[in-house]
């Protein structure tokens, strides 16, 4: 079984897979809703395009450690213009 998580830290809001005890992040996937209109209308299997998305960052899931490093991200990327 496929377990997506949707995390949201403020305005940053990411997608994670869950592997045990710790999330790998999905690639550019901003909502779970996202990742499955993009698999619709790319006509790709959602598992598929799950593993296509996965990046090789985790984050632990431990949800005091997780609320720090998405603050660590956050504050690595880039403001909008």
């Amino acid at each position: 079984m496929t377990r997506l998580v949707q995390i949201q830290n403020g305005a940053t809001r990411a997608v994670a897979l869950v592997e045990a005890t710790r999330l790998r992040l999905l690639a550019d996937v901003k909502s779970i809703y996202e990742l499955a209109h993009a698999a619709v209308t790319s006509k790709a299997s959602l598992t598929a395009l799950i593993q296509q998305k996965a990046a090789g960052e985790f984050l632990d899931y431990d949800f005091r450690r997780l609320i720090t490093q998405l603050n660590r991200r956050a504050a690595s990327c880039p403001a909008p213009a």
